[in-house]
């Protein structure tokens, strides 16, 4: 992948709250509170842990347009691999116990619906356009099939 290391760092900002490497008593106590498998709990902890956490949620707007454009061309990349991302990217990163493989892109796919839920506002006045989630080919929030089949339905296309 052609990325940089500064791509790769801004791109596991997002999960940082929730990264279990040296934290795993820390991180576990909080992400055992949610169903990591389920995509609205899954929401639920980012937006608790990053979105809405003073520390996150106060970042000045170029850092915001940096962090979500370049989530943009991840998420646009048909070659981007986030299993690599979040499992062997980076030395000082691990996924909490209890999301399962696999499950990389869902992740960022809560955390671009996240982005354009809290940013797109913002964003929009830099003169960055996200395209709506759907767009993406990111299943709709409510569907009537639940997680996996909206997962099983796309990974038949």
């Amino acid at each position: 992948m052609n990325y940089t290391r500064k791509q790769i760092d801004t791109l596991l900002t997002f999960l940082e709250p929730i990264n279990a490497y040296d934290r795993e008593e820390t991180v576990g106590e909080l992400c055992e509170k949610f169903d990591l498998e389920s995509r609205a709990s899954l929401r639920e902890l980012l937006d608790r842990s990053f979105f809405l956490d003073p520390w996150y949620s106060n970042t000045a707007i170029p850092v915001k347009r940096t962090m979500a454009s370049t989530l943009l061309t991840a998420m646009t990349d048909p070659a981007f691999n986030f299993e690599w991302l979040t499992q062997d990217a980076d030395g000082t990163f691990a996924l909490p116990a209890g999301v399962g493989t696999g499950r990389s892109r869902v992740i960022y796919e809560e955390i671009y619906r996240a982005v354009y839920d809290h940013w797109n506002d913002e964003l929009q006045k830099t003169d960055l356009k996200l395209p709506q989630p759907e767009e993406l080919d990111i299943p709709p929030r409510r569907s009537h099939l639940g997680d996996n089949a909206v997962q099983e339905e796309r990974d038949q296309r």
